[in-house]
């Protein structure tokens, strides 16, 4: 969503509110938003809403609710902004990682998912490949580790970004897959490398998307 057309829906939410009756506990808070854009503390409305004694008074008091809330608007949506993707995760779903004990990338890769606010539950297992085939996952996509959620599937070194836009879209697929272990991948060390995310099904294969560390190129 554009700032501007998100801020005027805003705006339009706010100014449903009365403008006429306002408390003092709002405007004492904005006493020195009124300093800055050249009012006075004297303007401020008097307890429990009495009206006005002019309408010039009127007409300024409109103005500067006006400007505070279109700030109000513009700082709040900045913020929301700023986690995307923490936000959708937090109410995703949990991703169950399979996992050998003595695999640190993959302990790595849980990092990132949790660091990027997904909720993971590990599986230590010996037995991937029993795993694999029960989810079926092909060989030639095949990774150090499995995961699952909600009957998808997550190969390998899948960026968080990746995952939440295809948890977002649910698309007719069994999954994505990072084959092998790219340097540099979430969860992997070593200098950055270029790899693509494989979207993955029984009637479908497709580059979903490129990357170069935990960047979407």
């Amino acid at each position: 969503m554009k700032g501007g057309r998100g801020v005027g829906n805003c705006e339009a939410i706010l100014g449903q509110q009365s403008r006429a009756d306002t408390a003092n506990s709002f405007w004492a808070g904005e006493a020195n938003n009124f300093g800055a854009l050249g009012g006075s503390a004297m303007d401020l409305p008097e307890v429990h809403g009495v009206r006005n004694r002019s309408q010039s008074k009127t007409g300024r008091r409109e103005k500067m609710a006006h400007l505070i809330s279109r700030r109000f608007c513009t700082q709040w949506l900045a913020a929301a902004a700023l986690f995307p993707v923490r936000a959708f995760a937090a109410s995703g779903p949990v991703i169950t990682v399979h996992k050998d004990p003595a695999c640190d990338c993959c302990t790595g890769w849980v990092t990132h998912l949790e660091q990027n606010g997904f909720r993971v539950q590990v599986i230590e297992t010996q037995e991937l490949n029993r795993v694999k085939n029960r989810l079926g996952v092909p060989s030639d996509l095949a990774a150090c580790h499995t995961a699952e959620a909600d009957a998808f599937v997550l190969e390998g070194h899948v960026p968080a970004t990746a995952a939440q836009r295809f948890f977002a879209e649910r698309p007719q697929a069994k999954g994505l897959a990072v084959p092998g272990m790219p340097s540099g991948s979430p969860g992997m060390a070593g200098e950055a490398e270029e790899y693509e995310v494989i979207l993955f099904g029984p009637n479908e294969r497709r580059v979903y998307a490129r990357f170069k560390g935990d960047k979407e190129l």
